[in-house]
């Protein structure tokens, strides 16, 4: 399993403040305040399906915004790899639990779960959008996008791994 040293800047700080982030470091949970994660096609929140347990392996799902911890992350820098910074989405609702890629797999939709923090399959690349507030999620070790499928409005649309396409179901803002 990959892993890296834990390394928190004030430029990566600020530059991810910028884009509305409440970022971790080394500094407690507590010390940040967690963001809602938005779809721009759905309008929707990234959400932890309840119905699963709502722990490791639960699957997340898009679901309409109403500010429950199980739709609230936190944002982990992990550390620089190859001049780019790499963050973890780490749940508000369950403890040391992060956005994971489920199995680490490749494949067009692959399902996006919650798995303990620290390996490559939690780790992700804020790719920005010019002139927008929305952004693209890549996991560490693929060049897919964190994607809503078929770019659903509905609650409980699956969220999974898809080629990058640059449409809406592909990008996401911090609330």
């Amino acid at each position: 399993m990959f892993r890296m040293k834990i390394r928190h800047t004030a430029a990566v700080a600020t530059s991810v403040v910028a884009l509305g982030l409440a970022v971790m470091g080394a500094a407690p949970a507590q010390a940040a305040t967690p963001s809602e994660v938005v779809g721009q096609g759905s309008q929707k929140c990234l959400d932890v399906r309840r119905e699963d347990g709502g722990g490791n392996g639960s699957r997340v799902q898009t679901w309409a915004c109403f500010g429950s911890p199980n739709q609230r992350w936190y944002v982990q820098y992990v550390g620089t790899y190859s001049g780019t910074n790499w963050f973890e989405f780490v749940s508000a609702d369950v403890t040391s639990q992060c956005l994971a890629v489920r199995d680490s797999g490749f494949a067009n939709g692959t399902q996006v779960d919650i798995e303990p923090c620290g390996g490559s399959n939690r780790m992700f690349r804020l790719e920005s959008i010019p002139g927008s507030p929305y952004l693209h999620l890549h996991p560490f070790y693929t060049s897919k996008c964190i994607d809503v499928s078929g770019n659903s409005t509905a609650n409980g649309a699956k969220v999974q791994l898809w080629d990058c396409n640059g449409t809406s179901a592909q990008s996401f803002r911090f609330a």
